[in-house]
């Protein structure tokens, strides 16, 4: 009977050791599952920081580019109203030209007509 008793205990604390041995794997196996559930969320928060920080940077360059865009076309515009101004000023120019010669010309030819009165006046007296 001792021996059955004591057989019974080997065999029950075989079974405790046994069950505790379980239960330390699934213990081992819980933690190292908590501990890759903890990198990969740690992987996943930089991989969304990284992105985060893309869309920032492209964000910045975009506006960037917008800015740039917005002086080149600003630059444009000056500088079609500085050649709108000088065709302007061209045009003014040439029609003052035009008007100066052309008021030279008449005083030209009034003076000639007055030069040919007088020469007919004294033509006449003589």
């Amino acid at each position: 009977k001792k021996e059955k008793d004591y057989e019974k205990r080997m065999i029950l604390a075989m079974e405790i050791d046994r069950l505790k041995e379980i239960d330390a794997r699934e213990a081992e196996e819980q933690e190292k599952l908590k501990k890759m559930i903890e990198g990969r969320k740690i992987i996943e928060k930089q991989i969304e920081e990284r992105r985060q920080a893309r869309l920032l940077q492209e964000e910045a360059r975009d506006q960037e580019n917008r800015e740039m865009l917005k002086q080149i076309e600003l630059y444009q515009q000056q500088e079609e109203e500085k050649a709108r101004r000088k065709e302007e000023l061209a045009i003014k120019s040439r029609e003052e030209i035009i008007r100066v010669n052309e008021e030279h010309i008449k005083t030209k030819r009034e003076r000639k007509l007055q030069e040919k009165k007088e020469e007919e006046m004294m033509a006449a007296y003589q």
